[in-house]
């Protein structure tokens, strides 16, 4: 079914799924920014080096990528809503785990599984509202549903510190996102309980995913994502520690510091949502990815705390459109598979996102903070250049027609 305006007497009915898709998104931005505020903590209580740090990062981008693939295929076939509502209780599970550890060795377990969940909560929800929406529109929403995402990533930082302010321990953040993704897959449960079979049928799939990952355009699409996540990522994870190490920030301010940076990059996409229509998809990645080069570089060559803090925000909101956007036109090559597409494309991202960070960490150990986030900005120059191979025009690509849900 291709649905542009869905009539009013469906309008609620739609609205919901949506709804949900944004909650789940929340929860994964909670998950997924808990590692990143807790580093300095995380690391003097079971003394890890940036390099056994890393680990932690790398496990859940490793975990995405398989809950990326997946289950985009699985939501094609089976519904987006009960695969996005798995994902969540995954990541509640997930982060209990983490709360609970007395030890190193379980936190590589917990952190793979949370990354499979977030994988099954971010990528099908990111399919579902390329499902609902068509043409500039669907950019629009991809835009405002990684804003939902960005609310949950200035959210949890921002709790954390304010945990950390008061001397309670890092476990205690641990054990609310828990809570978090366990109300997230209910909110979830009840959506897919209020719109019956619509929103979940089991349909043919009539390309296989050989046919997706050989499309030119879908391909650089990818590769630029793998770039564009592993910079993000790699800046996202280490900033906090760059700010304590190199910039001689106290710890509640190191931890803000993520909170900053998302709080940017939520500024970006809904700065993009006004753009949609306004400019073409591929202006926007060109902007994004160029700006954000130019200022992260601007960063690394600070040395102070209160000219860093600024600027970590200008880079977050330069790199906001980028992911949404990248997603948006991976979506509209194929509707009629847009959760294996998706998913494809954002295993790609998550490759970049488990590989980026742990070389930071590596180098670091080798060298100094400082000059292992140069990596950062280097993966975002080669994407500006892989994105902009092949020009403006996107090719013609087959499954133009009719959409399921």
């Amino acid at each position: 079914m291709l649905l542009t305006e869905p009539p009013t007497s469906e309008s609620t009915t739609f609205r919901r799924p949506a709804i949900a898709a944004f909650a789940a998104l929340f929860a994964y931005a909670a998950v997924l920014t808990m590692p990143q505020a807790s580093v300095n903590q995380v690391q003097r209580e079971f003394h890890l080096n940036d390099s056994t740090q890393g680990i932690l990062f790398s496990m859940i981008m490793v975990g995405f990528l398989g809950g990326a693939v997946f289950g985009g295929r699985l939501s094609d076939r089976y519904g987006k809503l009960p695969i996005t509502g798995l994902g969540c209780l995954m990541m509640s599970a997930a982060m209990f785990v983490f709360s609970q550890a007395r030890g190193f060795g379980m936190l590589p377990f917990a952190a793979a599984l949370a990354g499979i969940g977030g994988g099954l909560a971010e990528v099908v929800s990111m399919a579902l509202v390329s499902d609902i929406y068509t043409g500039p529109a669907r950019t629009r929403m991809m835009n405002w549903a990684q804003t939902a995402f960005c609310a949950g990533a200035v959210a949890q930082p921002l709790a954390f510190a304010r945990f950390w302010s008061v001397g309670a321990n890092w476990r205690t953040g641990y054990l609310a996102a828990a809570i978090l993704c366990l109300a997230c897959a209910l909110m979830v449960a009840c959506a897919a309980g209020g719109t019956g079979k619509r929103t979940t049928p089991r349909r043919e799939l009539d390309l296989n995913w050989h046919t997706i990952i050989r499309n030119g355009f879908v391909l650089r699409l990818s590769i630029g994502l793998l770039l564009y996540v592993g910079a993000e990522l790699g800046l996202a994870n280490w900033v906090a520690a760059y700010m304590a190490r190199d910039l001689g920030s106290l710890d509640s301010q190191a931890s803000s510091s993520v909170a900053l940076f998302w709080i940017g990059i939520g500024v970006g996409r809904i700065a993009a949502t006004g753009l949609c229509g306004r400019c073409s998809d591929s202006s926007l990645i060109r902007w994004s990815l160029g700006l954000g080069a130019a200022l992260m570089a601007a960063l690394l060559l600070s040395r102070s705390s209160s000219v860093a803090q600024p600027v970590i925000f200008c880079v977050g909101v330069s790199l906001g459109p980028a992911w949404p956007t990248i997603v948006s036109r991976a979506g509209s090559a194929f509707p009629n598979q847009s959760g294996s597409v998706i998913g494809i494309v954002a295993a790609f991202g998550c490759v970049g996102g488990a590989i980026v960070p742990k070389l930071v960490g590596r180098v670091s150990d080798a060298t100094n903070l400082r000059s292992a986030l140069w990596i950062c900005v280097s993966a975002l120059v080669i994407g500006l250049i892989v994105v902009n191979i092949g020009g403006k025009k996107r090719p013609a690509c087959p499954a133009e027609g009719v959409k399921g849900r």
